[in-house]
């Protein structure tokens, strides 16, 4: 039989148990919308005056940040019934347009469907004026 000098651990000793891992809580998300993002009714015609009075507030949003302000004005603007000249003399889709990349969600989603309802104007128009254009070449 073997014997070691050294002295005998008491068999009641453990290893010690490490302390619990806390879970590291997941990264926050953003808080969902509570309520789908609605269009609201295109209910007037307005004039280069009244656009760009709103292209003013909403960079006015926008410098100072204010998230609350531009969806405000941008209800506004989508109230509109807008033409490809009116976008056209206007700096109203470019402006919406730029704000697809603001830092709040709801102005990002807002600008989208915005400029997505003026595709369809900008569409329309051209396809129009090919169509025009196709009776012009075919009547001469």
């Amino acid at each position: 039989a073997h014997r070691s000098d050294a002295p005998a651990q008491p068999a009641s000793a453990e290893k010690p148990v490490p302390a619990p891992v806390k879970p590291v809580p997941a990264p926050a998300k953003p808080a969902p919308m509570t309520e789908p993002l609605q269009m609201p009714a295109v209910d007037c015609k307005p004039t280069v005056e009244q656009i760009n009075a709103e292209v003013q507030q909403l960079r006015a949003g926008v410098k100072q940040n204010m998230p609350g302000l531009i969806l405000q004005h941008l209800h506004n603007v989508a109230k509109f019934d807008l033409t490809f000249k009116l976008l056209a003399d206007t700096e109203l889709g470019r402006l919406v347009r730029s704000l697809r990349t603001h830092e709040d969600t709801r102005v990002r989603q807002f600008s989208q469907r915005c400029v997505i309802l003026w595709k369809d104007i900008v569409k329309a128009y051209s396809w129009n004026v090919w169509k025009a254009q196709q009776r012009t070449a075919r009547d001469t």
